[in-house]
């Protein structure tokens, strides 16, 4: 909804200079981005992207809204990113499909398309379950992960 209302209702420039600032370093981050690489930058840079697209939807409803969301388990944008370790296979893809979506995102929201803003958005949110189910599956130690202890693996048999 943040992506659509700043689409629709149009951003400051500065706010979209920044925007493309966060999303080309994004992108540098990605160049480098190894299977041993410490995820810290991705972290930071993709904890400022949705922090400029919340302030690009000038929604307190939104504002509000989202906060309350980021403080369940495994709902804020790094809860994994932060956590998780980038040798698990398909962690890159993941972060490479998230950082396309930020790219499309933001070209969505500069040429004034609600919906094709909201569209990749939507999607976007679903990195985290994704990222997630990786983790799950890796049948590794989690304990570094916020909230883990709030799930149960099944079982086999």
């Amino acid at each position: 909804m943040a992506a659509r209302f700043a689409a629709e209702r149009g951003v400051p420039p500065t706010l979209l200079m920044q925007m493309r600032r966060c999303v080309a370093q994004l992108d540098e981050v990605m160049k480098g981005f190894g299977l041993t690489t410490d995820q810290t930058d991705y972290a930071r840079l993709n904890d400022e992207f949705h922090e400029i697209l919340l302030e690009c939807a000038q929604s307190t409803m939104i504002k509000r809204s989202l906060e309350r969301v980021k403080s369940l388990p495994f709902a804020a944008p790094n809860a994994f990113v932060k956590s998780s370790r980038s040798e698990l296979p398909g962690v890159r893809t993941i972060l490479i499909v998230a950082q396309e979506q930020h790219r499309s995102i933001l070209e969505a929201i500069e040429s004034r398309e609600g919906a094709r803003a909201q569209a990749p958005a939507i999607e976007h949110s679903r990195s985290a379950s994704k990222y997630l189910r990786l983790a799950l599956d890796a049948k590794e130690p989690l304990n570094q992960v916020p909230g883990i202890n709030l799930i149960r693996r099944r079982s086999a048999g």
